[in-house]
């Protein structure tokens, strides 16, 4: 039991420090080479978890491979904490995206996701994200006007680089919009916002707000699901790891 147990450890851990040099250098990859404020952010989570991952296998692989109790405790409490900051950010996901998708409004969010991008400070850092990311710019050169009007549009994009269909603007061509001749038929205060100016658009609208948030709920959501996958693996690591212990005594 105790060779079995050391051989799967040692097979895990040898995976996972394979697999933590490439997200460590992915990281690093974002963080030297950013063409906007949104690859810089993405690239510190990614160093910090490829170190600590790799960190925690050697000590498993060194642990297992030389029979260590001593080592394979430390491993262990690394893993345990691994263990309890997936579990903690997945439920901390799950109740913060517990709100239904209310489409593009924000109204179905949770008081704090509202707070985060109601905050101007907050919101003009993801603004220049978007920019960054000339998300607008990739819609407007799709092509023609029908082609965009039909055109499988993300969230942000159906939120940020068109104003709300209740406005009842007329399209001229992707980002260009003109203002019917009675007027705006809504009394939508995302409709005044809206600007032809390409560093506008509809930045400062409520329904880029909400398209902002409706990405990021999809994309963690995801996030979320391979977390339960991955802390139930690590969960089976953890007890596999405290049987070699418990059935080999004199490795201490």
């Amino acid at each position: 039991m105790v060779n079995i147990s050391n051989s799967l450890i040692l097979f895990f851990n040898s995976c996972s420090l394979f697999i933590s040099i490439p997200i460590s250098g992915a990281g690093i990859i974002f963080a030297l080479n950013t063409s906007s404020e949104c690859q810089g952010y993405l690239g510190f989570p990614f160093i910090i978890s490829g170190t600590f991952i790799l960190a925690m296998s050697v000590f498993g692989v060194v642990g297992s491979y030389f029979r260590s109790n001593v080592i394979l405790c430390i491993y262990l409490t690394l893993l345990f904490v691994l263990i309890s900051g997936l579990l903690t950010s997945t439920i901390f996901v799950f109740v913060v995206w517990s709100q239904e998708d209310n489409g593009y409004s924000s109204s179905g969010y949770s008081s704090y996701l509202k707070s985060v991008v109601s905050k101007k400070e907050n919101w003009n850092r993801i603004q220049n994200c978007l920019k960054g990311e000339m998300m607008c710019r990739a819609y407007e050169h799709e092509g023609t006007a029908q082609y965009a009007y039909k055109a499988n549009l993300t969230s942000i994009q159906y939120g940020c680089c068109r104003p709300p269909k209740q406005c009842g603007f007329i399209m001229k061509n992707a980002t260009y919009w003109s203002v019917p001749k009675n007027g705006v038929i809504s009394g939508n205060r995302d409709c005044n916002i809206w600007s032809n100016d390409q560093d506008k658009l509809c930045y400062e609208c409520k329904s880029c707000k909400a398209g902002f948030l409706s990405d990021i709920h999809h994309q963690w959501q995801k996030i979320a699901s391979l977390d339960v996958l991955l802390i139930t693996l690590l969960i089976f690591v953890f007890i596999i790891g405290c049987c070699a212990i418990r059935k080999d005594p004199k490795a201490w």
